[in-house]
């Protein structure tokens, strides 16, 4: 299967509404966003711009690439982002009753992204825990909608 062929929902551009939670990142509030998607590599991989801004400003910006992993098929995303962490490892999830559900563990703790279908856009969630933690942590969510 192709990224592409498996995730096409994630290609065009689309205008985001979000929530933002206290973190150690950012505090609570609302923010407005950007996201487009486009195939490359003949449908191998998804490469997305996201941008975020809250108070009229840009607060935040990333590039994502999807990938299905040819070993596994699970779905592999990496982001590269305007905090400036490495995207190594790479989230890894797959689809669990309906929602694509990708996790990361790095030295600094781990993270969980859950996407899924909404009408003709998509949302995602994002959450986070501290090494050693078991509860996770709301980080974002965020509604996206065709532009």
């Amino acid at each position: 299967m192709t990224t592409a062929r498996g995730l096409p929902f994630l290609v065009g551009r689309y205008d985001g509404a979000e929530t933002m939670h206290a973190s150690a990142w950012a505090p609570a509030g609302t923010a407005t966003s950007t996201i487009s998607g486009e195939v490359e590599l003949d449908g191998s991989i998804i490469v997305q711009r996201y941008t975020q801004y809250r108070d009229g400003a840009e607060s935040f910006a990333s590039l994502g690439v999807w990938m299905t992993d040819p070993a596994t098929g699970e779905y592999l995303y990496y982001a590269y982002d305007s905090a400036g962490f490495p995207a190594d490892p790479p989230a890894r999830g797959t689809w669990r009753e309906g929602e694509l559900v990708l996790d990361r563990d790095t030295p600094r703790g781990s993270s969980r992204l859950v996407i899924c279908r909404v009408g003709d856009g998509w949302s995602w969630s994002k959450t986070y825990r501290v090494p050693g933690a078991s509860e996770w942590q709301p980080v974002q969510d965020a509604l996206f909608s065709p532009a």
